[in-house]
């Protein structure tokens, strides 16, 4: 028998009271829940999904003792669910708690979607077509003159110029991409060369009215992220709109957006008139 002293310590501990309550709980809920609560409905779809997940992994049907193994697991993880719901371990868990906030949107989402058509495609589409174009796009050679090289790089650039225009030979420095490049739009152009250059081209392209034509003159210095640049622009597509046809993937997926977004609003604008929210 034990000892008093080792009782009252007992007693005195957290822990016997969370072991305690836990026991209280266990015993209460065997009484009051219901038969329903109780049981446990492994579903036809419940088992059609095992069978799809196994065969998706190990590409062929599990056997008859493979998927007794699969559906004894998920009776264990529907006990472990239920009995941690009734727990209320779920509650105040971030990681819970963001796992079901995605799993309704993804919901809400889903079911607005559903019901697209062409017609609401063109519809979209129709409502501001200038939204949907095809960027222009530059084919250009260039020499480089880099700043960390050479002390002078914009000057160096202007003699090279001159060279070029007199059919001679020049040095330049290494750069970190390309020489050429082809069909390439003002964003991509941005993206290696910076916003300073991409304008330059962009004008440059532009007053020589080169559409789809080559053209050998040779034009610079523009100055880059890196120093400068003496360049020949071989070839300039204009930005043009797309058809419906052409524009159709991307006004489904900006459809789509536009749908999902508003029936999220319209959910929780209804929600917020369901619920008081009290900030504490």
């Amino acid at each position: 028998m034990p000892k008093p002293s080792i009782l009252i310590q007992s007693v005195r501990d957290p822990l016997f009271y969370f072991l305690l309550a836990g026991g209280l709980l266990f015993f209460f809920s065997s009484i009051f829940r219901s038969g329903a609560e109780h049981q446990i409905v492994f579903t036809k779809a419940d088992q059609i999904e095992l069978v799809r997940s196994w065969q998706n992994e190990f590409d062929r049907l599990p056997t008859e003792s493979e998927f007794d193994t699969l559906a004894s697991q998920w009776i264990r993880d529907e006990l472990a669910v239920r009995e941690a719901e009734l727990l209320e371990l779920d509650r105040n868990d971030p990681v819970i708690r963001r796992r079901l906030i995605q799993k309704l949107n993804y919901l809400i989402e889903e079911r607005s979607v559903q019901d697209i058509t062409d017609q609401d495609v063109l519809v979209h589409y129709e409502k501001d077509p200038a939204l949907y174009t095809e960027p222009a796009t530059f084919t250009f050679t260039h020499y480089f003159f880099s700043n960390e090289r050479r002390e002078t790089p914009e000057e160096d650039a202007k003699g090279a110029l001159t060279q070029l225009s007199s059919g001679l030979d020049i040095a330049d420095d290494p750069f970190i991409q390309h020489r050429n490049y082809n069909r390439q739009s003002y964003r991509q152009i941005s993206e290696v060369f910076g916003s300073q250059f991409a304008t330059r081209l962009t004008e440059a392209a532009r007053d020589l009215s080169l559409g789809t034509q080559n053209n050998v003159t040779w034009q610079g210095p523009f100055e880059s992220s890196f120093g400068f640049h003496i360049v020949q622009i071989q070839a300039h597509t204009p930005r043009r709109s797309k058809d419906f046809d052409e524009a159709y993937e991307q006004v489904v997926i900006d459809l789509q957006t536009k749908r999902r977004d508003t029936a999220k609003d319209i959910l929780f604008n209804d929600l917020m008139n369901r619920y008081d929210v009290v900030v504490e």
